[in-house]
């Protein structure tokens, strides 16, 4: 927790510089899972329809996908990350499909 809070850049330098973008992202997630143990299914599941998009054109989170390397050659060697493409994304609907 130590070096969340001792960022050597503000906040503001932070969101305007791609560069930190990621790791801004990671301290608020990190900051936020020490306060609850449980994610909403708004987070989670994707819901297409057009009355729950928000102005950035969402429907909820599209998840990527790809093999650890210990799943083994047979799974990795079809994975399209491994094969230096991009992940694969999933949607997690309400009714347990995906």
């Amino acid at each position: 927790r130590e070096l969340l809070t001792k960022s050597k850049m503000n906040n503001e330098a932070m969101s305007n510089s791609p560069k930190y973008a990621a790791m801004e992202a990671y301290k608020v997630a990190v900051t936020d899972a020490a306060t609850r143990k449980e994610i909403s299914f708004e987070e989670l599941c994707f819901d297409g329809s057009p009355s729950n998009k928000d102005d950035a054109g969402g429907g909820g989170a599209i998840w990527s996908f790809r093999f650890k390397e210990s799943a083994g050659r047979d799974w990795t060697s079809w994975d399209p990350w491994w094969n230096r493409q991009c992940a694969r994304k999933l949607v997690f609907l309400r009714d347990g499909t995906i």
